[in-house]
């Protein structure tokens, strides 16, 4: 292994910071954090001033206003998620904001090992008999245009992409598609996660004026979604910079006082501190039980379980959840050794 150190800063570089110390300004040059804007805003990320507006997003507005037009027209609403944190977060988020607002609508997980990544013809069919009109792909579909097509010349159903999977050479024919990477796409931070972009969807959708809600209403209503952002960031291990590092920041503020019942319980289950939530809490007690779910049985109990109101569900979710974290650690150390 060749060692390379970094270019050590000269002093007029280091001096333009006389508040920090040198050290610290040396090791923010090597994370490409060189103008006081940037380090500002990754040493006291803020969110009024660092979240960006979602209406940057090339195809947003196309977005919102199917959504919105599938309520108007009564049409069912499916939102497909991955099976790993990152997509049930991210399809936890969108179905928050559709339960809290009286849509019509489904949410759809894949089995792991039956149907595999993405969205595929098995899940379209059952789609179809739920009379659903409009598929919301949340970390996935980028890579389904066969797929989506289908589902648009049989049926009859459109498809919205939440995604941030690396973009294939010919885009899929969807109603629009929401991804910071796509080409020519205007929306300034392009490292969300899956969740991270079902985010800036519901930040959107709260701003629609059927709504009729005033900006701080907005804002209370994202903040707290922004545990189940924490949770797909940090899942999806997308670098804690920029835009991220301040939902990642608040999000685990939300976290630590998360209305969530099936949180409170699966952490109480993880002997979380609740008073001291940090990327520890999420990446080594929290995300290996939501995804111990998805690879040893279903990735519906991760959701059910982020989504219940219900006291006793939450109980007895939460412990399967321990259950199924342990017996994946059991199968872990057993390939190990």
């Amino acid at each position: 292994m060749k060692w390379e150190l970094a270019k050590q800063l000269k002093a007029d570089q280091i001096n333009k910071f006389p508040d920090i110390n040198p050290v610290i300004v040396q090791l923010l040059h090597n994370r490409g954090l060189d103008t006081q804007e940037d380090i500002d805003q990754f040493l006291n990320p803020d969110y009024s001033r660092d979240i960006h507006d979602p209406y940057l997003f090339n195809n947003m507005q196309k977005a919102v206003e199917r959504i919105f037009e599938a309520k108007k027209n009564k049409e069912k609403i499916c939102v497909f998620g991955d099976y790993d944190v990152d997509g049930v977060s991210g399809a936890s988020i969108i179905s928050s904001f559709l339960e809290e607002h009286d849509f019509n609508y489904t949410t759809y997980i894949p089995h792991r090992d039956r149907e595999g990544y993405g969205l595929n013809d098995l899940a379209i069919d059952k789609i179809e008999q739920t009379a659903a009109k409009l598929i919301i792909t949340v970390d996935c579909g980028i890579s389904n245009g066969a797929e989506i097509i289908r589902a648009t010349k049989e049926y009859g159903i459109d498809t919205i992409i939440v995604d941030n999977h690396d973009i294939p050479k010919v885009m899929p024919a969807a109603i629009a598609i929401i991804h910071a990477r796509l080409p020519k796409e205007k929306y300034p931070f392009k490292h969300l996660s899956g969740g991270g972009t079902a985010f800036k969807l519901v930040q959107a959708l709260l701003r629609h004026s059927d709504l009729k809600y005033d900006q701080p209403t907005i804002e209370k209503a994202e903040k707290w979604l922004l545990d189940l952002v924490a949770l797909s960031t940090i899942g999806d291990m997308m670098p804690l910079l920029g835009e991220n590092r301040t939902l990642v920041k608040y999000g685990l503020i939300v976290l630590g006082k998360t209305k969530r019942l099936g949180l409170q319980k699966l952490m109480e289950g993880a002997g979380s501190d609740m008073n001291n939530v940090g990327i520890k809490t999420v990446g080594w007690q929290i995300n290996p039980r939501l995804n111990s779910a998805g690879r040893l049985k279903h990735a519906n109990l991760a959701l059910q379980l982020l989504m219940t109101k219900n006291v006793e569900q939450a109980i007895m979710m939460s412990s399967e959840l321990n259950k199924s974290n342990q017996e994946r650690q059991r199968l872990t150390e057993q390939y190990i050794n």
